[in-house]
């Protein structure tokens, strides 16, 4: 992985898939942000991995399903160095500002404390 040029993230498109597209979202793209390399999250709008992209600016997007359009996407990222660090950099903002382990333990730990405290008599 570290010698990529860019990470794919692909996710489901159908029917079939939207709930979960919705309501889950894929680990990977944390593991990815790791690598500090561009990443092009192939998936349908309502993704939770696509709304996060398009919140932090930290992906490149391709909403359609149409394997020929992501390979366009892609060819299209690999062309534009300036963009590729722009994503890099915005990936690096969003995993500081929502997904640093530290951040999430954090609020994990405050959630379960705000449980406990309103079981106390």
């Amino acid at each position: 992985m570290a010698g990529a040029d860019l990470l794919l993230l692909p996710m489901g498109f159908g029917p079939q898939c939207s709930a979960v597209e919705r309501t889950s979202f894929k680990t990977k793209f944390l593991d990815y942000l790791s690598y500090q390399k561009p990443i092009l999250v192939w998936g349908p709008e309502y993704c939770s991995a696509v709304r996060a992209a398009k919140e932090f600016g930290s992906a490149e997007i391709c909403e359609q399903p149409d394997a020929a359009a992501a390979l366009e996407r892609l060819l299209a990222l690999r062309q534009h160095p300036q963009r590729q660090s722009a994503l890099v950099n915005h990936a690096r903002k969003m995993y500081d500002d929502r997904f640093h382990p530290n951040k999430i333990h954090s609020a994990l730990v405050g959630k379960i404390r705000d449980t406990v405290e309103g079981f106390r008599p």
